[in-house]
């Protein structure tokens, strides 16, 4: 990640700069899905008393910047729901 940011300041692009820095928000819900091995959005919506919506949201900002891979799984109510896993580094 170093590495993306070095090339980003190089270029000057201070968007992807913020794109790829994290708020403590972010870094406590990448340290809480490590914990947890696997999280869904519903999960962290009810730990941070959000909406199922909100959750999904930074779940899926994180997952984009790579901070979280994500997984497609049948839900148990008939739908598809995500799961977060942290990204391993250095693996």
């Amino acid at each position: 990640m170093e590495k993306e940011v070095r090339k980003a300041v190089m270029r000057g692009d201070s968007s992807e700069i913020r794109g790829l820095l994290l708020t403590d928000s972010q870094i406590d819900t990448v340290k809480w899905v490590y914990k947890k091995d696997c999280a869904t959005a519903a999960e962290l919506a009810k730990l941070m008393g959000v909406s199922i919506q909100n959750a999904s949201g930074k779940l899926n900002r994180l997952y984009r910047a790579g901070y979280l891979e994500r997984l497609t799984v049948n839900a148990k109510t008939g739908g598809i729901e995500h799961v977060y896993r942290a990204q391993e580094y250095g693996a």
